[in-house]
């Protein structure tokens, strides 16, 4: 009886470490991938900007954007200039998942009601970037939401 016992305390222990192990890597793969993936979208962006207030008007302007890597995050700026305003907002995120960047922007510009979240979906072959926002606008002065749609700079 003993026997059977520590038996089955060792198949117990066995497939605990082997489901440990099935985990640790699929992580592993996760990481591997968002890597590549953070290398794919590092450079120069540019593209356009559609956004819409609570009482669904629409605006839109052309942005560019510049993405730095780490081993970790991603971090960066946006651009907004035309003959009446020029804004610029530090980017700063990561990949949520593989092909899911997410990240916060703010207005460089100190003191400014100027900031939000948006999620980006990249394109299999990482030339292309479309996705969502949401913040606080600092034309209308309350929240505002919208889209995104970025090419890749040659």
């Amino acid at each position: 009886m003993l026997k059977a016992i520590s038996a089955g305390l060792l198949d117990f222990a066995v497939s605990r470490v082997v489901f440990a192990l099935r985990i640790l890597l699929e992580a592993m793969i996760d990481y591997k991938s968002c890597m590549i993936r953070m290398n794919t979208i590092q450079g120069e962006w540019s593209g356009f900007v559609t956004q819409y207030d609570l009482d669904n008007r629409e605006f839109g302007f052309a942005v560019h954007v510049n993405l730095n890597t780490n081993w970790r995050s991603v971090c960066g700026q946006l651009t907004y200039d035309d003959p009446e305003s020029r804004f610029e907002m530090a980017l700063e995120g990561r990949f949520a998942h593989q092909d899911n960047l997410e990240s916060r922007y703010r207005n460089k510009r100190s003191g400014t009601k100027h900031f939000g979240q948006c999620v980006l979906c990249v394109s299999p072959d990482g030339n292309a970037m479309r996705g969502k926002f949401v913040g606080h606008g600092i034309a209308q002065d309350r929240i505002v939401t919208g889209d995104i749609a970025l090419v890749r700079r040659r």
